[in-house]
């Protein structure tokens, strides 16, 4: 199931890589963004797990690019949220790690031990905002199993030169590659090196969004948890369902305020979003949630200038 096209109004998006993979996936996803890509040593980077690998790499990516970006002036205060997106991926066969091969002859080797076989595919995504340099990290890994490759397809394959460029010198989507592919298990956009579910993961700050009477965001507090998040692409929906931290929380509502005002930013008009208080978790529970989704209550309460500011606030402070 496809990504929403989300429009993130209020913030600048650059993918730190020159993969042309990869910026087919971010723009599927719906995102407008700037290419900028990283010159970095990545062999002089090495890690035993190709987890911590990967996630090493994207980090190393974004602070060459950080660095760069810093000399050039892009981390004005009070500027507009810019976010840097970066990625690795690395494939492991029979317990090794593969990077991009070095050469035909080893891109040859490489793709023709997929034959018959079995590939997993580890990929990570680091996503920082530039103007508070936090950053959202995270990898997953997918199997991809092959039928047997005849040689004449390895052959046209590798003289292409393409697979010079990926890691383990595994293209997935390429023509010459795709009929023989058995089984994906996990997804192929992960496999073709952006995973979409991590990067929209990191995106979303929903979770982050700080509490109003705590200095510590509502996902550090147990008010919200990734579980509690439900987005329901093909219907449009958003449920949220949050806990307060005491039964007779004042704030219930300016924090229902926070998520409605940050996914109204996030998500396109047509979603649909319910956001209530789980249940038995507040003392007025019904009168909460029959507030939190009373569309003239919503509009008078963000007519409130102090109330605005306070939300405001939550939001600002919380931002990836």
């Amino acid at each position: 199931m496809a990504n929403p096209r989300v429009k993130m109004k209020n913030a600048k998006i650059i993918l730190g890589s020159s993969s042309m993979a990869r910026r087919k996936i971010l723009a599927e996803m719906g995102y407008d963004f700037t290419i900028m890509t990283a010159d970095i040593d990545e062999k002089s980077i090495r890690k035993e797990k190709p987890e911590d690998l990967v996630v090493a790499l994207a980090e190393a990516k974004a602070d060459a690019l950080i660095s760069r970006l810093g000399i050039a002036g892009h981390k004005e205060e009070n500027a507009r949220p810019t976010l840097l997106i970066t990625a690795d991926t690395v494939v492991v066969y029979e317990g090794t790690i593969r990077e991009k091969p070095s050469s035909k002859e080893e891109a040859r080797h490489f793709v023709k031990g997929y034959s018959g076989g079995c590939a997993i595919v580890v990929g990570s995504v680091v996503v920082t905002n530039l103007t508070t340099g936090i950053k959202k990290r995270g990898w997953d890994r997918s199997e991809v199993y092959f039928h047997d490759i005849p040689d004449e397809a390895i052959d046209k394959l590798v003289d292409e030169g393409v697979t010079l460029n990926v890691a383990g010198g595994l293209m997935l989507e390429h023509p010459l590659t795709a009929p023989f592919v058995d089984t994906v298990i996990g997804t192929s956009d992960s496999v073709m090196g952006l995973s979409k579910s991590l990067t929209q993961k990191s995106i979303n700050f929903v979770r982050d969004i700080r509490d109003p009477e705590h200095p510590y965001s509502l996902e550090q507090l147990s008010v919200l948890s990734e579980e509690s998040i439900t987005v329901d692409e093909k219907l449009g929906r958003i449920l949220i369902s949050f806990t307060p931290t005491i039964q007779h929380c004042s704030m219930a509502t300016v924090i229902g305020l926070c998520l409605r005002v940050k996914l109204k930013d996030c998500f396109p008009p047509h979603f649909k979003v319910d956001i209530k208080v789980a249940p038995g978790s507040h003392a007025d529970e019904a009168a909460v949630n029959k507030q939190l989704n009373d569309k003239e209550r919503i509009v008078a309460a963000m007519e409130n200038p102090n109330l605005r500011h306070l939300v405001d606030e939550c939001l600002h402070s919380s931002e990836l």
